[in-house]
């Protein structure tokens, strides 16, 4: 907050002068440091880290979930759950699922396919584990849609692609 203007600015950091933590009442001697320290502890971080190392998985899932044109909690439940298993934490909430889900944009079929194949030659996911979140996404309906049954055959085909190069 900048007391000058009284308004919030945005300020560099090696221009500050003094800082101290409101909170705390804590001086901040380095403050590079301490900032730093409160991102790296933040759900923000947590979030950045999900979309810089998975960004392909949660477009498999995105796709999968809302082909249909709608986007259920059921859904979003399972890909939690996921979620929490790929990143071995339980750090992670469904609202933080959520807002990476509104930063995305929902992948066309060609970028599904991409995502896909990035997952296959990453060889960091366990691409049945992956399939079988998606399975369980559409059988949270009674019917499956075309789009669907389409998403679904492009995982059999990507790790049948997998099962061939790997003899």
């Amino acid at each position: 907050y900048c007391y000058l203007r009284k308004d919030y600015r945005t300020f560099r950091f090696d221009r500050i002068l003094d800082c101290i933590d409101k909170e705390t009442g804590e001086v901040i001697i380095d403050i590079q440091e301490y900032l730093n320290r409160l991102y790296d502890e933040s759900p923000k971080k947590l979030e950045d880290d999900l979309l810089d190392n998975y960004l392909y998985v949660m477009e498999i899932l995105y796709y999968v979930a809302k082909v249909d044109g709608q986007f259920r909690k059921k859904q979003k439940d399972i890909i939690f759950s996921y979620i929490q298993q790929i990143i071995h934490t339980n750090d992670v909430g469904l609202g933080t699922i959520e807002n990476l889900f509104k930063k995305i944009k929902m992948p066309s079929f060609k970028e599904y396919k991409y995502a896909w194949n990035t997952a296959l030659y990453r060889g960091v996911i366990d691409l049945n584990k992956l399939k079988e979140c998606c399975y369980d996404i559409v059988n949270t309906q009674q019917k499956v849609m075309p789009a669907e049954q389409e998403a679904l055959d492009i995982i059999d085909e990507i790790i049948n692609k997998k099962k061939n190069f790997n003899p």
